[in-house]
Parts: structure tokens; C-alpha cells; sequence
């Protein structure tokens, strides 16, 4: 399963679509569906239906499908998001529980800021839409999980999740005001980059470095 299958752009219902702009979302497959609570996602999960997305083939991003495959997970575990994460994704990959989080301590938090300095207001993820980006870590842990599962491949083939350009697989996310892209190579070389600034200008910045970066002793 993936968060970009059988969801349509918009939230097929029109009582759904207006709670959806409540949100503060008015096209929840771009933009994360803020402020979903449980019950919310278990009825999008049994309204939405089957979806169309085009062509054949074709995949589209859906902060909304990652919430209600989170909320699936979660149902059918009895186990919560994070310590879902902690045992099947983090202890794999020799890394402690807890290193990915919902609720970083605030003074550990590099987020964007406003003309006069001011932290500017950051969207709440720790409801059900957690699965669609709503865990914080540091640099060094992404790093981490990105040679762990896209290098070393220690937890077997990267998960369709996973965008691939061959020959670079790789996945961006963003937030208000903050982006960073993950990414590698097939010979080796990764990538883990975070900026406070719009996520094209991130994207671009990644390819570039990346493909600017040496090829590793041994690679092809």
C-alpha cells in the first residue's frame, strides 16, 4: 500500500469536501488536511471509494490517503503510529525509539521565522494525519534512515512509497515555510537536505548536489 493510490484529488462527499476546507485545505491532496481527527479519517476511509487518477499508471501524492492508511495500521495493530514506527523502522536500523518524533523539545526545533524573527505558526501533525509527515528528527537520523534503506538496503527493496527517477530514488516533503528532500543514487552517492525555504527550490538544489557529488570508491 501506498499514500498515492485510490484517492481522488478531492474528497469525493460534499459535506467531506467542506469540512476538508475548514481544515484549512482546500485541495487535501496537496496540502496536508490539518487538523483531521480519528473519526474523520475512519469515514473518509469509508466514503471515499475507489479513485481516479488519469492515465493508467498514474500516481498523485495524497496527504489524506497516508492519513487513512495510518489510521488502518494503527486499527488493525492496536498500536500507535509511533511505536509502529520505533519497531518496525528505527530498531531495524540500529537506531533508538523515540528518534523520530512527534513532539521534539520546542528549543530543539529549527523552524521558519517571520520578517521580524518571530517562529511563524506551525501546522498541528500529531492527530491521524501523523503518517503524512507529522514526525520530527535530526538531520544525523534522517541520514540514517536514508542509508539504511536506500544504500545499505538493510530492510530489503525501498517500499513503492518511494519516488524513483532512475537513477535516483528519492522523496520530498514540506511543510509552512520548511522542505527537505531525501535522496540516492544507484552507485552509492545519497543525500539528505533541509531548508527553511519552498520546496522547488530544495528539490533543485538536491538534484544538483547529488549529481555533483564524487562517485563512492567501488561504485558503478
Amino acid at each position: 500500500m501506498t499514500g498515492a493510490r485510490g484517492f481522488r484529488r478531492r474528497v469525493p462527499d460534499r459535506r467531506l469536501r467542506h469540512r476538508a476546507r475548514q481544515f484549512g485545505d482546500r485541495r487535501p491532496a496537496r496540502r496536508p488536511v490539518r487538523h483531521l481527527h480519528r473519526a474523520g479519517a475512519a469515514r473518509f476511509a469509508a466514503r471515499a471509494g475507489p479513485g481516479g487518477h488519469g492515465p493508467l499508471g498514474k500516481e498523485e501524492y495524497s496527504n489524506l490517503a497516508y492519513a487513512v492508511l495510518g489510521h488502518a495500521l494503527t486499527t488493525v495493530t492496536g498500536c500507535p503510529y509511533r511505536q509502529l514506527v520505533d519497531t518496525h523502522v528505527l530498531l531495524p536500523l540500529g537506531l533508538e525509539a523515540g528518534a523520530v518524533t512527534a513532539l521534539p523539545p520546542a528549543e530543539q526545533r529549527l523552524v521558519p521565522r517571520g520578517l521580524f524573527g518571530r517562529p511563524r505558526p506551525l501546522w498541528t501533525l500529531t492527530g491521524p494525519i501523523l503518517p503524512a509527515g507529522g514526525l520530527w528528527s535530526t538531520c544525523r537520523t534522517l541520514s540514517q534512515v536514508v542509508t539504511g534503506l536506500l544504500v545499505e538496503r538493510r530492510l530489503g527493496p525501498p517500499a513503492p512509497s518511494w519516488q524513483r527517477s532512475s537513477p535516483i530514488t528519492w522523496h520530498n516533503g514540506a511543510t509552512r515555510g520548511s522542505s527537505v528532500v531525501a535522496a540516492a543514487h544507484d552507485d552509492g552517492r545519497w543525500i539528505v537536505l533541509h531548508r527553511l525555504g519552498a520546496a522547488a527550490g530544495t528539490d533543485r538544489l538536491a538534484r544538483k548536489t547529488l549529481l555533483a557529488a564524487p562517485v563512492p570508491h567501488g561504485g558503478t
